[in-house]
């Protein structure tokens, strides 16, 4: 979600960005803002780990839900 308001983010192949629908936020691959951005900072990153199960592998993301409009990247309780 973006950090400015919480809108989802959709990613955009055509630019490799992250783009906001809502104030026309976009960020870089790597969540980085991409200026001028109204998101006071970058994408929030959520810890991921890479599991095999059988012959696949499957990405086990731990979920936070982090404060929106101000710079502190603060995970809500």
């Amino acid at each position: 979600t973006c950090p400015h308001a919480g809108c989802l983010v959709a990613f955009k192949p055509d630019r490799h960005q992250f783009q906001c629908p809502c104030h026309t936020s976009a960020f870089e691959i790597d969540g980085k803002r991409v200026m001028p951005c109204v998101a006071p900072r970058d994408l929030d990153s959520l810890a991921c780990e890479v599991r095999t199960q059988g012959k696949e592998q499957v990405i086990f993301v731990k979920f936070a839900n982090f404060y929106t409009g101000i710079a502190e990247k603060k995970q809500k309780a």
